[in-house]
């Protein structure tokens, strides 16, 4: 799942298309569309299993889990998962610093 800013876009319909036909429905969709508020911000939680060659990220919101091949932890432990912005489960932004 994917979450949008509505107001963004909204401000760049406006912007480039006015009250165009297709713009003008663009916009009612927009404004019946369901909202995620306030927005979710997490960051994605590494460990790494040298055995396996694999990693499990899991979501710091949610705690929903998957692995992924390969290492992404640094030497000191740090996660180096960037893949997805978003967690595919609950819609969290992964930018939390901590």
């Amino acid at each position: 799942m994917r979450a949008i800013d509505a107001d963004r876009l909204s401000a760049v319909l406006q912007k480039n298309f006015g009250h165009t036909g297709g713009a003008a429905v663009m916009q009612q969709l927009i404004d019946i569309a369901p909202t995620i508020d306030p927005v979710k911000h997490g960051r994605w939680i590494c460990e790494y299993d040298r055995e396996a060659g694999e990693t499990e990220v899991t979501c710091s919101v949610c705690k929903d889990a998957r692995t992924v091949n390969g290492c992404y932890v640094s030497t000191n432990g740090e996660s180096l998962y960037f893949e997805d912005k978003y967690c595919p489960n609950c819609g969290a932004r992964m930018d939390a610093d901590e």
